[in-house]
């Protein structure tokens, strides 16, 4: 089973005792960890600008879809699972920010 967040390789200097990791950001899921939190952020800053428009609500369900695909592909292990199910995670996503889509615009005056 693949760890969500690995730990570094540690190496120990013989003279000193220090640990140092080697190439942290190496790792495929320690960069996906790390882009998921970028576009949480991003998202965080257009939804606490204020004022939602089409465009940022857009923007955000995009990002949902992008965020959504990471997880599945990287931390659900679906890289090698049957494509049915894969793409049926992938079209839920796609529904839920349609959804999301449709939402906003019934509450809009």
């Amino acid at each position: 089973m693949r760890r969500i967040l690995s730990m570094p390789n540690i190496t120990r200097n013989k003279k000193t005792a220090a640990t140092h990791p080697k190439s942290w950001f190496a790792a495929s899921e320690n960069r996906t960890w790390l882009v998921l939190i970028g576009l949480t952020l991003f998202t965080t800053i257009i939804a606490e600008t204020g004022t939602l428009t089409w465009a940022s609500v857009a923007l955000i369900s995009l990002i949902v879809i992008i965020k959504g695909r990471l997880i599945i592909r990287e931390y659900m292990d679906m890289k090698t699972a049957h494509p049915a199910l894969y793409w049926s995670l992938i079209i839920y996503m796609a529904l839920f920010s349609t959804a999301m889509l449709v939402s906003f615009a019934s509450f809009q005056p």
